[in-house]
């Protein structure tokens, strides 16, 4: 069983795409990934790698050189601007060698990056793919010029939020934009934050400020750095832009006066990058012989910073079941039916507790600050908890054990 060696191409080289390309390239197959830029590179800031996450690094022999470059995360810390404790949340509860980690992105996509061109993986650059001719049987490429592959077994659509494919070919339930974003930048000032933290501030629900150690770039780097986060509603974006840079560092201080010191790092809006988040749920994750990962298949809100742990769980799951399967479609079928309750319960769980951090609900923001706090201190709450920032929920009494992909990442690991 699973020993035929199939063609595959995949769309995408960000963190999904790269994962997918090393696990299917270790077992065998013949595996080209399709890249829209001339030149590969890593969209957005930083990144929380969860037990999950991790655990598939480890399963690639990448973990160990992830957690030299990023910044281990002990705890979740959220308090309001005037010091009202929202959450405390430690990896610990769940089991003393659990952790998360902050890293860079850049950091994470040249460690899978840096592996597919060791292993001598073929990449093809500069090939923006917009469509799939043949999908029931030999799927072929077709990109923005009109260009066209030869053919494939099986393509993997791991080209992102915005892919194209995924528009054209799978069945979408859901593809909503969530009124609020956010801007972020990428800080070494040196500061008081406890650096195995990741911290935020609440007013209301309608700003939250975030600061996430997230270790260094790479390994020449000198400095330590942060990831900060200023949510910002999408249709306020123009206002914040066009008003005075300093205003906006002066509004950052009055709440939160150590997160203020780093904002005084960036010079201009320039520094900062802007986030819109989705909420992008199918139907089932392929269409005969495309197969749908990563952001393009689950894009969600961050509130739960799973989006590339779920990423790369779909990577290494896929791969799982094509080792096994008896044959292509049987382990398409099973990766579609095996991630289903992970993916359904973070896009759940991120969409309900969304409101209670960027949102105008008074209500919501005032729930939150009277229960969140208390609630987390009731043995079931806490465990459960830690359990859905681990990333490790398929329902609300259902878990996955990491140490599945890796024994060293296991809950069983007391």
């Amino acid at each position: 069983m699973g020993d035929k060696r199939y063609k595959i191409g995949i769309i995408g080289a960000g963190t999904t795409g790269l994962a997918s390309a090393l696990y299917l390239d270790r077992s065998g197959h013949d595996v080209t990934v399709f890249e829209k830029f001339d030149r590969p590179k890593p969209l957005g800031s930083g990144l929380l790698l969860q037990p999950t996450g991790l655990a598939c690094l480890a399963n690639l022999g990448l973990d160990k050189k992830a957690l030299r470059l990023g910044a281990p995360i002990s705890h979740l810390k959220g308090h309001t601007i005037n010091g009202w404790k929202v959450m405390d949340v430690a990896y610990e509860n769940l089991s003393p060698r659990l952790f998360g980690l902050g890293i860079h992105r850049s950091a994470l996509f040249h460690l899978l990056y840096d592996e597919v061109v060791k292993r001598k993986i073929k990449l093809v650059k500069d090939f923006e793919a917009i469509s799939i001719k043949h999908k029931t049987k030999s799927p072929i490429i077709q990109n923005s010029l009109g260009d066209i592959t030869n053919s494939f077994d099986l393509v993997i659509d791991a080209s992102g939020m915005k892919s194209k494919v995924r528009d054209q070919f799978a069945e979408i339930k859901l593809n909503k934009k969530y009124p609020y974003g956010a801007v972020w930048g990428i800080s070494t000032a040196n500061q008081d934050f406890n650096y195995q933290h990741l911290h935020q501030r609440y007013d209301l629900a309608h700003t939250m400020i975030g600061v996430m150690p997230m270790g260094k770039a790479s390994e020449t780097d000198q400095k330590n750095s942060y990831a900060f986060f200023y949510s910002l509603k999408h249709e306020n974006f123009d206002q914040w832009h066009n008003e005075p840079f300093d205003k906006w560092q002066r509004h950052v201080a009055n709440l939160w006066p150590e997160a203020g010191k780093l904002a005084t790092e960036f010079d201009d809006h320039s520094d900062l990058n802007r986030a819109i988040y989705h909420d992008i749920i199918l139907k089932r994750f392929y269409n005969d012989r495309l197969i749908f990962m990563g952001d393009a298949a689950h894009n969600t809100s961050p509130q739960l910073g799973q989006g590339a742990n779920l990423g790369l769980a779909d990577a290494l799951v896929f791969s799982k079941h094509l080792d096994t399967a008896p044959n292509l479609e049987d382990a398409i079928i099973n990766y579609d039916k095996d991630r289903r309750n992970h993916v359904h319960f973070y896009q759940w769980a991120s969409r309900w507790l969304t409101p209670f951090f960027q949102s105008d609900s008074l209500i919501a923001a005032r729930l939150r600050d009277l229960f969140f706090n208390p609630f987390q201190k009731t043995p079931y709450i806490n465990t459960l908890s830690i359990e859905v920032l681990s990333g490790v929920k398929t329902g609300l009494f259902s878990n996955i054990d990491p140490g599945n992909w890796h024994p060293e990442y296991s809950l069983k690991n007391k």
